[in-house]
């Protein structure tokens, strides 16, 4: 997930970071199912991407499902892209188990795509293409299909509705979502416990 932290004031990591420990909360219960998405994903990196594959993490946070999805995968080379300098140090520690060269970007991922030289086998993006307003999102997707290497693989998770869903219960399950993000936030799990 993108942080978002573009859209806060440069010196306000603070609240960002009070912010990034109610996703880790989201994450660890499985509000959003992040071990389902983090499983297929790893099941499309053993069975699709080209081997040792390049890997772009655009709004990488803190790497942590990530890592987990990157394990036993032939990765060649991680590159991780955050505006966030606390998630970055964080996702430092965590990407030391991959055992293949790590770079880490702390910039706005508009402009390191938009800068970004060489050709790279995957781009991921995981909840952070819904941050940015529509006019900014397909720049986006342009950069990342000037950076990507022939058969490679542009992969997103966004939140998006479920089969036979329509928008009206898109909104219902997402604001049931947020209700139980309010509960992480303060502490609670959805059974009532203390997180």
């Amino acid at each position: 997930m993108d942080n978002g932290s573009d859209r806060l004031p440069a010196g306000d990591q603070g609240y960002f970071l009070q912010g990034w420990q109610t996703y880790c909360k989201v994450r660890k219960f499985g509000y959003m199912f992040h071990r389902d998405v983090y499983e297929a994903l790893h099941r499309v990196l053993i069975e699709d991407a080209t081997r040792p594959f390049g890997f772009v993490d655009v709004g990488c946070g803190d790497s942590v499902s990530t890592v987990a999805a990157l394990r036993g995968a032939e990765i060649g080379r991680y590159v991780g892209i955050d505006i966030s300098r606390a998630l970055l140090d964080l996702a430092r520690v965590e990407l030391v188990t991959l055992g293949c060269p790590v770079t880490l970007v702390e910039s706005d991922y508009r402009i390191a795509l938009a800068d970004w030289q060489d050709t790279v086998d995957v781009v991921w993006i995981g909840q952070s293409l819904h941050h940015m307003k529509s006019d900014e999102k397909l720049p986006v997707m342009r950069q990342v299909r000037r950076i990507l290497a022939s058969g490679g693989l542009f992969l997103i998770w966004e939140p998006t509705s479920l089969p036979g869903e329509d928008r009206f219960g898109w909104q219902t399950r997402v604001d049931d979502y947020v209700a139980t993000w309010v509960r992480a936030r303060r502490g609670r799990t959805s059974d009532g416990g203390r997180a």
